[in-house]
Parts: structure tokens; sequence; C-alpha cells
């Protein structure tokens, strides 16, 4: 009896680390931005041309918005770019952290948004 009450446990533990485990073909590029207006899109479409496949990996590219007042977050969506925006600016280690908790790539690199 007990044997069969530690299957469906077990099971569920299973399914919460498969789904908390990053995906380890993709490489997340961190990009925390305060009124990058001007340059975060060329930042963006530079880091869309590395050769991933020679790596065997995908990009997710996360710009992080410090609370820009110059539309840097929709400058960083139109150019393909995830974007987690802060209501509040917190400086770079606040956008980083919140950059890592939406990341979903087995390896984190950071870029400068300039």
């Amino acid at each position: 009896m007990i044997q069969a009450q530690e299957q469906p446990r077990q099971q569920a533990e299973n399914q919460h680390e498969a789904a908390v485990k990053p995906n380890r073909h993709v490489v997340t590029i961190l990009v925390p931005a305060f009124n990058e207006r001007e340059t975060i899109g060329e930042v963006v479409r530079r880091l869309q041309t590395i050769n991933w496949e020679a790596i065997q990996a995908g990009p997710e590219i996360v710009v992080i918005d410090d609370a820009s007042t110059d539309g840097t977050g929709v400058a960083a969506a139109r150019a393909g770019a995830v974007v987690v925006s802060r209501a509040r600016r917190g400086g770079k280690g606040a956008a980083l952290r919140d950059g890592l908790l939406a990341a979903n790539g087995a390896i984190i690199v950071i870029q400068d948004a300039d």
C-alpha cells in the first residue's frame, strides 16, 4: 500500500523537475536597459545574427526595461526580443534579477544595451 502511494508522488516530483529544468538547447541573453531606444534594436538584431547552429542552440533574447521613459521596451519588442518591464527603476542588479526569473536557457549571458 505504501508503494502505491509513493508512485504518484514520485511521478509528480519528476514532472515538476522537468517543468523547472532549463532548456539545454537555449542560450538566454539578458540585456538590462534604461533609456536605450536608440541602440537597443541594433543590439537585438546583432545578437540574432550569431551563428547559433554552430553551437547547437537557439537564442532567447530578454531585454529588461528598467522603467525607461523613451520607448526602449517597444523598440526591443519590435526587434524581436522578449521584454520584461519594470515599473520602477531599480538599477542593473534589480533588472538582472528580474531577467533571471524570466530566463529559460541553461546558459545565461549578460549583454550591455549600448
